[in-house]
């Protein structure tokens, strides 16, 4: 019998935006379902871009060149 999935270990993370990005995420907050918090909606955006990113396989395209000596 398969029991319930295994959750993700969640790792906190800290972070500070603009006075103008906290605004618009309270605005996000009071008129869509984004999530009940500034907090939530920026984790809502953020978690949305990552999984995007991982899709798109940003991290292959992307990458920083290596230097030339």
């Amino acid at each position: 019998m398969v029991g319930a999935p295994k959750k993700e270990t969640m790792v906190p993370l800290r972070m500070s935006v603009s006075k103008a990005f906290h605004d618009y995420l309270g605005l996000l907050k009071r008129k869509t379902i984004l999530g009940s918090s500034e907090n939530d909606v920026a984790k809502y955006l953020l978690i949305q871009r990552l999984e995007q990113m991982i899709k798109d396989k940003y991290h292959e395209t992307e990458v920083v060149p290596k230097d030339i000596d």
